[in-house]
């Protein structure tokens, strides 16, 4: 039974309540979920790095050399790629000799080996196995299904879901089971790091904050410098009776002024922060077939003209912040000039 709904009637206070009834095959799952069965261990690694076919053969590689030196002869490999609407499953050897020409982009590859060990404990072989899933990670929509779903085994791959790269042995020794996780993070950190933004644009997008906060507030500051220096402006252009109401005109534009100044540099700010944050950088990028290459590609130009469009923003803020601050601290020292000389 998966799950029951029903009218729970309480005599009390004569209201019909929705009670469920949970199977305790559900509850057991969530528990293996949080503490993890007795045979099975995991682990799971950060993304940020690019995987090629290559990788993925090497990575076989070390694993079966690590098998062979447990004196383990008899497995097989299963390397599965995922696209958006179908996937392929291959033996080690068919995706090494498959030339991936096609225009489909990969969304995620697992990769099994399944064997058999003596255990001497109970005198025969047992089945072992150790899966890794490299993927984009869980996206929303996913974990919504996962969870209204009916299935309660599928509880037990929600870290496998939610992790760039997942790693887990099944029913394996500990002593080769350590051994294979290591041989797994020695090959995660020796993967090449995505290249998707340029280091500038790493920098800004890490502080777009900041960046956006700057620019809002560069008009709202020269504004309120060149109100200054119209007001000492005054000071000297007025006669001292004329002086405050000079003064309090000034104060009373600068209100007008500030407000219109703020507004620019919030529209500034708030453009610069959405291209930035727009920046799109994975957890891990696909090199495999055609279509990963024009994803990256087209990842790359995409990012680099929101780069540029931030960058042009925000030097354009400045000059032309500056360019009307000069022009009007010109005008006032023309007006100066005129009314000293008259």
């Amino acid at each position: 039974m998966d799950g029951e709904l029903i009218l729970n009637n309480d005599d009390k206070n004569d209201q019909k309540e929705l009670s469920m009834l949970v199977d305790h095959e559900n509850i057991k799952h969530l528990f293996y979920m949080l503490h993890g069965q007795l045979d099975t261990k995991t682990r799971t690694f950060s993304g940020d790095i690019e995987i090629e076919k290559q990788n993925i053969i090497e990575l076989a590689e070390t694993i079966v050399r690590i098998l062979n030196a447990y004196h383990v002869d008899t497995y097989t490999t299963q390397v599965n790629i995922g696209f958006k609407n179908n996937s392929r499953t291959l033996s080690l050897e068919q995706f090494r000799l498959e030339g991936w020409n096609i225009p489909n982009k990969t969304i995620e590859i697992s990769l099994k080996i399944s064997f058999l060990y003596d255990d001497r404990d109970i005198n025969g072989s047992v089945n072992h196995s150790i899966y890794i899933r490299f993927s984009e990670g869980l996206k929303p929509g996913n974990l919504l299904q996962l969870l209204a779903s009916s299935d309660s085994e599928k509880l037990d791959n929600l870290e496998e879901f939610m992790s760039p790269i997942f790693c887990r042995t099944d029913s394996v020794r500990d002593e080769i089971s350590q051994h294979l996780m290591s041989a797994v993070e020695a090959w995660h950190d020796s993967q090449g790091k995505i290249d998707t933004l340029s280091n500038s644009y790493k920098f800004f997008a890490k502080h777009k904050y900041k960046v956006a906060v700057s620019v809002h507030y560069i008009p709202p500051i020269a504004m309120t410098f060149l109100l200054c220096y119209a007001t000492f402006s005054a000071i000297e252009l007025f006669s001292p009776k004329y002086v405050p109401a000079a003064i309090g005109s000034i104060i009373i534009a600068s209100g007008i002024f500030l407000i219109f100044s703020d507004k620019i540099g919030k529209s500034r700010a708030d453009k610069i922060y959405r291209k930035l944050n727009t920046a799109e950088g994975k957890s891990i990028s696909f090199n495999i077939t055609k279509g990963d290459e024009k994803a990256h590609k087209e990842i790359i130009n995409r990012n680099n003209k929101l780069f540029s469009d931030s960058k042009n923003i925000m030097i354009w803020t400045v000059v032309k912040t500056l360019s009307l601050s000069l022009i009007a601290g010109g005008l006032i020292e023309v007006i100066k000039y005129y009314v000293m000389t008259k």
